[in-house]
């Protein structure tokens, strides 16, 4: 196969790239604690016993440490292999615990969930293609209340990381998996045009540190208005 045709393959596959993160989570070489970005949104932003929707949830790293924080959390993720391993972990959870998780594409039919107060994406917005995100964004403002949250967390264009792997187009790039890099200013700019307030944006290194990588990420706090 030659090499466009590959690419245009991973373009095809991109938005979740199944197979390769159900690879992943099979290893289950993951940490378990929660992410700094979690705790920096429990710590300053959540108010006690919110609805909260895990978008991308992953491991359930974050998912979980809301749960124990007295929340009522929904941890969705594409991949089949982490939701069961999610689910089975629930029931061993104290039953005062609300959390469950879904296997599902998080950027539809979000509003089968209800009334939701806080919408939490951490590394999952830069996962999917640019229309897929434009979607998404619709499906957040029309499920949350006003004054509800939308707390986001991504990899920009200003990240190392952008400069390697096949180039896709402008902003996508294929290492061992599919990452699309975000133009923080532009990505601000659509949140406002579309109904939310920023209530914090940061761009910069040391927010997501793992290990020995140090990504410059976007943390946004965007409050429907």
């Amino acid at each position: 196969m030659v090499l466009a045709e590959k690419i245009n393959i991973m373009k095809r596959e991109s938005t979740f790239n199944r197979e390769y993160w159900d690879n992943y989570y099979d290893k289950d070489k993951t940490v378990h604690y929660p992410s700094y970005f979690a705790e920096f949104c429990q710590d300053k932003y959540i108010s006690d016993s919110s609805m909260i929707l895990d978008l991308g949830c992953g491991n359930a790293r974050d998912s979980l440490y809301f749960a124990e924080h007295g929340h009522c959390v929904i941890g969705i993720d594409y991949s089949k292999v982490v939701t069961k391993k999610n689910i089975v972990t629930s029931r061993k959870l104290k039953k005062n615990v609300k959390i469950k998780f879904i296997q599902t594409d998080f950027t539809r039919d979000l509003d089968n969930y209800g009334k939701i107060d806080v919408v939490y994406s951490r590394f999952s917005m830069h996962a999917i293609s640019e229309n897929d995100q434009k979607r998404l964004i619709k499906e957040v403002i029309k499920v949350l209340e006003v004054g509800g949250l939308f707390l986001i967390e991504f990899r920009t264009t200003n990240d190392p990381l952008f400069k390697c792997g096949k180039k896709l187009s402008d902003f996508e790039r294929f290492t061992d998996h599919y990452r699309r890099f975000i133009d923080g200013t532009k990505f601000l700019y659509e949140m406002i045009k579309i109904g939310f307030h920023v209530k914090l944006f940061i761009e910069d290194n040391k927010l997501a540190e793992y290990f020995d990588e140090d990504p410059v990420v976007a943390r946004c706090i965007l409050e429907k208005i």
